[in-house]
């Protein structure tokens, strides 16, 4: 049987109960302001430089983001 990774999403396995009354705290919230606090946003190089870019085929679009976004982004064939 192969291993299994267990992920705490950054939080070690002693903090784990202190993480989960986080969360059941969170969970009492109104969706409203779950949503206000759930979201933050994140700079994308390149990607947010510009307000739209128009490509006529996926091919093309692959292709700018091959030759223009860091791998980091995720949105390149080399990631």
């Amino acid at each position: 049987m192969p291993k299994v990774a267990a992920y705490s999403f950054g939080k070690p396995p002693d903090d784990m109960e202190a993480w989960r009354e986080q969360c059941r705290r969170q969970m009492k919230r109104d969706t409203l302001s779950r949503m206000k606090y759930g979201w933050f946003y994140a700079y994308k190089p390149i990607l947010d430089d510009a307000p739209y870019r128009i490509f006529n085929s996926t091919a093309e679009y692959r292709a700018w983001c091959n030759e223009n976004l860091p791998a980091y982004l995720g949105l390149n064939e080399e990631s």
